[in-house]
């Protein structure tokens, strides 16, 4: 299964970047380029399913065009 959201801004992709464990260079470079970003959308999404009860995450992605 995935889950896919589109039209995201920049702080909500930098909370997906956080919440996923995205490396912190990658998240750091965005919140530190925050203002360039602002007037962009993003989209995001995630694999995943579950296992013994328990919400298992295989795969993330975001995508910007530009």
């Amino acid at each position: 299964e995935g889950i896919y959201f589109s039209r995201v801004t920049a702080d909500q992709l930098i909370y997906f970047l956080q919440r996923m464990e995205y490396p912190e260079p990658i998240v750091q470079h965005l919140q530190s380029q925050r203002e360039q970003f602002n007037h962009l959308l993003f989209d995001v999404g995630f694999d995943y399913r579950t296992r013994d009860g328990q919400l298992e995450i295989s795969k993330s992605a975001y995508y910007g065009y530009f």
